[in-house]
Order: structure tokens, then sequence, then C-alpha cells
């Protein structure tokens, strides 16, 4: 496999999703001690079955951060990598059948047509200009596309490591696609978050904030991170090298002596760069 990461960007990646878990991990659990202190009784088991729950949910981030950060440099393709995307594909479908039960118990109607579809929504924002109204309409939207996309895209990852990252077009434009529309829906919540704020919901603003840091840097890993190594570009020059002197030979450009000179000449800078590596 002729891939390798950028160092660099992998480690500024790595910060972010380290900071963006230990973020959620933090507004979850604190929300969850907080509610369990104000409204009843504390017990024990409650509190460690809602702190496994916070893990759980952060599962595929805390995986991709621990791969990031101690395993992506040595290994590409470390199976850390696969069982991030199976989670993150999981966690997504999980979202999708809470959308779709709702959307089942509610029968589909003009409301569900919206949600598929935030034609009124649209037209709701820019007749009475509520944005607030818009930020809840627009995200109810963006919980049912949104994780249609992360398991397409976990799908397409896990397929394309598995062949060697030799083909990541695609991927670099649905993981795009996906970050795009996270940031667009954080941003439009800020205002939402701050007001949410100050009415004594402090976890609104945080836990959408840490949420697309996960998913942000996630999603550069793929567009930013994966380039071709070194040695992989050097053995495909070589090659077109060859292939072009064979080329000359076979039109009669060059003699056979001229074809061996030119032949030597190529293939020994390269023999002597591995045998000093080794």
């Amino acid at each position: 496999m002729n891939r390798t990461v950028n160092v660099k960007r992998l480690v500024l990646l790595g910060i972010i999703s380290v900071m963006g878990t230990l973020g959620s991990l933090l507004v979850s659990i604190v929300t969850d001690v907080s509610d369990m202190l104000q409204h009843y009784e504390p017990h024990l088991t409650v509190l460690l079955f809602d702190v496994l729950i916070a893990f759980l949910i952060c599962s595929p981030s805390i995986i991709f951060s621990v791969y990031l950060i101690f395993f992506a440099r040595k290994k590409l393709n470390h199976p850390l990598l696969y069982a991030s995307c199976i989670f993150f594909a999981l966690r997504s479908l999980w979202q999708l059948v809470v959308v779709a039960s709702v959307t089942l118990v509610n029968g589909f109607d003009e409301y569900t047509l919206n949600l598929l579809l935030p034609l009124q929504t649209i037209e709701d924002l820019i007749t009475t200009g509520n944005f607030f109204a818009f930020t809840m309409e627009i995200g109810l939207t963006f919980y049912f596309y949104g994780p249609l996309i992360s398991v397409i895209f976990c799908i397409l990852a896990i397929v394309t490591a598995r062949k060697g990252f030799k083909k990541t077009t695609g991927l670099k434009v649905l993981a795009t696609v996906i970050m795009v529309l996270n940031l667009l829906f954080t941003v439009i919540n800020v205002p939402f978050g701050i007001e949410e704020f100050w009415h004594g919901f402090q976890d609104y603003l945080p836990r959408i904030i840490s949420e697309s840091m996960m998913i942000v840097s996630f999603c550069l890993f793929w567009i930013i991170c994966i380039r071709k190594s070194e040695e992989g570009a050097k053995q495909t020059d070589v090659k077109k090298e060859l292939a072009k002197a064979d080329y000359l030979l076979e039109i009669g450009m060059i003699t056979q002596e001229e074809f061996e000179k030119k032949k030597s000449e190529i293939t020994e800078p390269s023999a002597n760069e591995n045998s000093s590596q080794t």
C-alpha cells in the first residue's frame, strides 16, 4: 500500500478529536449528574448507567482519537480505523431509527414531508423572520440526512481502506459534504444555543460544538491526511521513465545499447536509495 499520512495534520486532528470527545463526555456526564441531583434522589446505579451511555455515544470518536494519536502514522489501515468507521455507522443507524420511529408514530403528513424536503421551513423563515423556529425545524431535517449520508460514508471508507486507499476522490467529496452540513448546522444553532444558555440550559451550546469537533476531525482525516508515500511516488516515476525508454526503443529512436544504458541510469539511483535505507 503506497499511502502514508501527513504527520503534522495528523497531530492537529488528533488534538481536535480528543478535545471534542472529552468535551462531549464531560457535558453529558455533568448534565446527567445535575439532572439527577435536582429531580430525584441520586442512585449510583443510575449514574453509572448514564456514564456508560455517554461513553457508548462517544465510542466512535474515542476509538478514532486513539487511532490518530498512537497508530495512524505506524499503520494506516489499522484495525482501529475500521472499528471507528463501524461504530460511527452504528451510531448513525441508531439516529436514523429514532427519526424513523418518530415519523411512524406521527404518521406521514405535511410535517413529515417538510422534514424530508424543508421548503415550508425556508418559506416560514422568509415570511416570519423567526430564526429560532427555523433552527429547530432545519435541525430535524439535518438529523435525518446527516446520519443517512454518514452511514453511506462509513461503508465507502471501509471499502476504500480495504483497497489500499487507492481511490479516495468520491470519499473526499462525501466527507466534504458531511463536514459542510455539520458546520452549517452548528453555526446556525449558535444563536439558539446562546439563548438556551441564558434560559438555564447550559449544555446545548458546548454539546453541539463538541459534536462538531468530533465529526469534522473524522472527515478531515480522509480529506487532508492521506497522501502517496515518497517511496511509492519514486517507484511510479521509475516505471514511467522505463516505459518511455522502451517506447523509444520500439520506434527505433534509440539503439539497444542506448536503451540498456538509459535503463541502468534510471534503476541504479533507486536501487542505491533502497540499499542505503536498509
